[in-house]
């Protein structure tokens, strides 16, 4: 009788996404929602048919990194 070892390959991306690094991502914000507080301010300048400019005008968010 022969034995076969066969490995089990951990799949890190779905869809193109590393779902443990998302995962911390998600647990990390969750341990310290203040620095995730933000708020994007932007504008739009319609010109002309399908065209518009739009601009960001700031954010409105916290300093730091969460993660890494």
């Amino acid at each position: 009788m022969e034995i076969q070892i066969v490995k089990k390959t951990t799949k890190i991306a779905t869809n193109g996404v590393d779902v443990p690094k998302l995962l911390g991502t998600i647990a990390a914000v969750r341990a310290q929602p203040d620095p995730a507080n933000f708020t994007f301010r932007d504008s739009a300048d319609w010109l002309s048919d399908t065209h518009c400019r739009l601009s960001f005008n700031g954010c409105g968010c916290a300093v730091g990194i969460i993660g890494g």
